[in-house]
């Protein structure tokens, strides 16, 4: 099993990291190995907090919501990541 961390290291603050669309591409391929780099699965309306969703799994809470809940100029569905941890 391979791993992908994204690590926060600040205070709680109340802010973080929104992100989407993460692919990681073997060198020579244009194939992204990681799934559900977009987190539109499982198909869920508005925020949900779950330790695991498919392809992903966190030691503390995967928050995901639509884009626009953090900006108005994205219109998919976002993992959020606290500035403390995740």
């Amino acid at each position: 099993m391979n791993f992908l961390i994204f690590q926060g290291n600040g205070n709680q603050t109340n802010r973080g990291i929104s992100i989407d669309n993460v692919q990681l591409v073997k060198k020579g391929s244009n194939t992204s190995v990681l799934l559900n780099g977009n987190f539109e699965l499982p198909r869920l309306t508005g925020y949900q907090q779950s330790q695991s969703i498919y392809g992903w799994y966190s030691d503390s809470l995967i928050k995901i919501n639509a884009g626009s809940a953090y900006n108005s100029a994205l219109n998919s569905r976002v993992c959020w990541f606290g500035s403390d941890r995740n």
